[in-house]
């Protein structure tokens, strides 16, 4: 290992401005009747960096970086919030809607993303597939994904 390996193992590097969310998709969704049919209110997005956003397809409850830095943190408060309204979650996936925690942030190479043992089994009881979205920060030249086969 050179000294640039080995200080990359001794420090991974976090990602930066992570997000994580729950996201819901369907031709058509109705972003008020998903809100409703989940029984969230004000008090669940009156924090910084908590929100509801939604699209003609697609609907997303997310804590990003302004709610904390800590994916940890982050993927902790969105299983509190979501693991008892995990039936109403698979009466909207009956009902045809795909739904799956996304986990964004922005990283270089290098960059590591760990989770407990625990957060990961309260992201299992949710039921519902778990998807990682890597952005390359702006600038950065994309890296050959074969070198590593020199």
């Amino acid at each position: 290992m050179n000294d640039s390996e080995t200080a990359l193992a001794a420090s991974p590097m976090p990602w930066e401005s992570p997000s994580s969310s729950l996201v819901l998709t369907k031709e058509g969704i109705s972003g008020e009747r998903i809100t409703l049919a989940l029984s969230l209110e004000s008090r669940d997005t009156g924090h910084p960096g908590v929100g509801i956003a939604a699209g003609p397809t697609w609907w997303a409850f997310s804590y990003d970086e302004h709610f904390s830095t800590d994916v940890e943190r982050q993927v902790q408060a969105l299983s509190e919030l979501f693991t008892p309204r995990s039936e109403k979650l698979r009466e909207l996936v009956a009902e045809g809607h795909a739904a799956r925690v996304d986990i964004t942030g922005t990283v270089e190479t290098g960059c590591k993303l760990r989770l407990s043992v625990t957060t990961l089994a309260r992201l299992s009881a949710l039921g519902i597939p778990v998807t990682f979205t890597t952005l390359a920060a702006p600038g950065v030249e994309e890296e050959d994904p074969l070198a590593w086969l020199d």
